[in-house]
């Protein structure tokens, strides 16, 4: 039986006009308040369909890594609700410099660059303008067990992070 990971309508890249034409199906069967409550909060229906693959295929990959959302965070140094906002495509709390770290993490560099070539605007929003890079490494849990590897993964440099007045926060 086909589960939601395994079905890969959930992580293609749809083109332009599969967006456009998605978009315009959605916005004929619901309510146009809707939309203007979206648009007032920066957000509309056609980033949402294009955030939707990237998310998804987030969220897969860190599944098949067998990594948790918790031990993704700790790997990063990074919140987990940041995380979560990778995974969920919640474009309001995705922060550039995690959404960069985790897609190093999860192997995700080659991937990415088809969805930024297809989504190139929503792309430079979310900082992904460029290939993610690993700034340094350090050790990264990537086994069954969980136990420590000798795989590495991105550290963000500490400029962004000096500037970042939540990185001082913890969240479970």
């Amino acid at each position: 039986m086909e589960t939601n990971s395994d079905n890969p309508l959930l992580t293609k890249i749809l083109t332009r006009q599969e967006i456009r034409l998605v978009a315009r199906r959605i916005k004929a069967m619901l309510p146009a308040e809707i939309f203007q409550f979206s648009r007032s909060r920066g957000r509309s229906v056609e980033d949402t369909l294009r955030i939707g693959s990237l998310s998804k295929r987030c969220q897969i990959e860190r599944e098949k890594l067998r990594l948790t959302v918790k031990q993704a965070a700790e790997q990063l140094r990074v919140p987990q609700y940041h995380l979560r906002a990778c995974d969920e495509g919640d474009l309001s709390e995705i922060r550039q410099d995690v959404l960069g770290e985790y897609l190093v993490l999860l192997g995700l560099q080659d991937w990415v660059q088809e969805w930024i070539a297809a989504n190139p605007g929503l792309a430079r929003r979310l900082g992904l303008n460029e290939r993610p890079v690993n700034r340094t490494r350090r050790t990264a849990i990537t086994s069954e067990t969980s136990k420590r590897s000798r795989t590495t993964v991105p550290r963000a440099d500490a400029a962004v992070r000096k500037t970042n007045p939540l990185r001082t926060r913890r969240s479970g």
